[in-house]
């Protein structure tokens, strides 16, 4: 599969900037076969080195929550959300309080994971 993606990302390249293959990747990662479209950021990602994580697309974020999903690394939710933060982002403002919602959950999932493994007795212990 993955000499079958770096095809696949040689073909979109002809026609769009890696960041636009990106997006797109992205895209299809939360709505068709991921697995493929995973391979296909993955592959996109090794191209783009070094490629710092706060320019990373929103929904490059997205799909990180949503293939951690079940995570038990309360660092890794932490690094995503205030990547999400401190991205700049065009968004409306009733997206961004949205957006900002979510952030507020993955931060008390964090808390919570951290407590639960022994990392924090108490939410003063962490600042996130």
């Amino acid at each position: 599969m993955v000499t079958d993606v770096k095809g696949v990302v040689d073909d979109f390249l002809k026609k769009k900037t890696l960041q636009q293959v990106l997006e797109k990747a992205c895209h299809h990662a939360m709505f068709d076969p991921w697995e493929q479209w995973l391979c296909t950021i993955d592959e996109v990602m090794s191209r783009l080195k070094p490629f710092p994580a706060q320019k990373w697309p929103l929904i490059l974020h997205l799909v990180m929550l949503l293939e951690d999903f079940d995570t038990q690394d309360e660092q890794l939710l932490v690094d995503v959300v205030n990547n999400i933060k401190e991205g700049e982002m065009n968004l409306r403002p009733d997206c961004r309080k949205q957006l900002d919602h979510l952030c507020d959950l993955m931060r008390l999932r964090a808390t919570l994971l951290a407590a639960k493994q022994g990392k924090i007795e108490t939410v003063e212990d962490r600042k996130w």
